[in-house]
């Protein structure tokens, strides 16, 4: 957490385009660069753009990846539940 003003910029790779999954698997998580200036929130920080935040201010940077691999379709239906359950 910040204690003082500040400017951050953040360059993300996988920010805009997730992650593809392989052999009919789904895509992966996006990377993402989040802001909470106090109130619990957190918005969306914008990359590449310099923005000012204040002192109190939580900057959480979320690295994207892990792109499935296979078609969920051709797995154990009670895997693939078991698989969502678990949000996995």
């Amino acid at each position: 957490m910040l204690d003082h003003d500040a400017t951050v910029s953040a360059s993300l790779d996988r920010y805009r385009i997730a992650p593809p999954g392989i052999f009919g698997g789904g895509e992966g998580a996006r990377s993402g660069l989040y802001v909470d200036v106090g109130d619990g929130e957190g918005a969306p920080g914008a990359q590449g753009r310099r923005m000012a935040v204040p002192p109190g201010t939580l900057i959480s940077h979320r690295t994207g990846g892990g792109g499935g691999y296979g078609d969920p379709a051709k797995r154990d239906p009670e895997a693939v539940r078991a698989d969502v359950t678990r949000g996995t």
